[in-house]
């Protein structure tokens, strides 16, 4: 009889045990979990520069000079105050003064940066370029797109009627074979027209490249060792459109009215180069 009570207490003992086991187990595999999520949380994060220029383009065409047009002395001085620290993924064949850096910082898995710079004025056909280049310093691969900030021109009717004349688009430029080689060919976007974003209360929406045109710049995590592929280059080129194109776009202005807009100061709506970290859960 106390043989089979001692069965008993050693199966109720190790039934106890197991069981304990098992919630030890099911504990440690909940915080190892949150550990995983708190590592993911980490991970989801922007660290980038974006550093701006803007294109010396002698025939106002949008198209930057060639550098191998200007003699060794004026490079130098276009070159002046080049950032020392940024990283370089190709040779620059093109005329560009520095205008600053900007950080992308957020703990959050996106985050939006406004590109501050000033176009100046334009003239009727006139187009004007402005680069950047951005440096991904987060682990996971940073996904680029843009948008315009929603601006309301009801107080400002003349502004608005000469934003119905520009035009706006994004080059991607390749990345060539190494800091020596020449940039290939870029990815031209789609030109989009103000004119058609501009709604009947007179405010520019924000759908420019919205669902669209997204492009990938590596992290730290992703990144090819052999490559500087955690760097990508942009072109923002701007244009006042030629007549014949408005008028075929349905924008309502005169011959006149349109040649007026000459050394005109563009206020443009804020454009926001927004970054977003995607990781891989599969």
């Amino acid at each position: 009889m106390k043989y089979k009570s001692f069965r008993i207490i050693n199966l109720i003992t190790l039934m106890v045990l197991t069981l304990t086991i098992i919630m030890t187990s099911v504990f440690a595999w909940t915080i190892f979990n949150d550990n995983v999520n708190n590592l993911d949380l980490k991970l989801t994060k922007i660290d980038s520069e974006i550093y701006l220029y803007q294109g010396i383009d002698s025939n106002n065409n949008g198209v930057p000079d060639m550098l191998s047009e200007y003699s060794q002395n004026e490079i130098a001085e276009i070159q002046t105050g080049y950032p020392l620290d940024k990283t370089e993924y190709y040779k620059e064949n093109r005329a560009f003064t520095y205008i600053g850096k900007q950080y992308a910082l957020s703990t959050e898995p996106e985050a939006s940066q406004v590109l501050q710079y000033d176009l100046g004025t334009f003239y009727p056909t006139q187009a004007k370029t402005i680069k950047l280049s951005i440096i991904n310093h987060s682990d996971g691969a940073n996904y680029v797109s843009f948008t315009f900030r929603e601006y309301d021109y009801s107080q400002n009717t003349e502004m608005l009627n000469v934003l119905k004349t520009m035009s706006f688009r994004v080059l991607r430029i390749n990345q060539g074979e190494g800091i020596n080689s020449e940039p290939q060919a870029p990815d031209v976007s789609d030109k989009y027209y103000f004119c058609d974003y501009i709604s009947n209360s007179k405010i520019i929406t924000h759908t420019f490249f919205e669902n669209e045109d997204n492009y990938k710049v590596e992290g730290q995590l992703s990144k090819d060792e052999n490559k500087n592929d955690d760097v990508l280059d942009f072109w923002v080129v701007y244009k006042m459109e030629d007549y014949d194109t408005l008028i075929q776009k349905g924008v309502s202005i005169t011959k006149n009215e349109y040649n007026a807009l000459s050394n005109v100061d563009v206020d443009l709506p804020d454009l926001l180069v927004n970054l977003e970290l995607r990781i891989d859960n599969n």
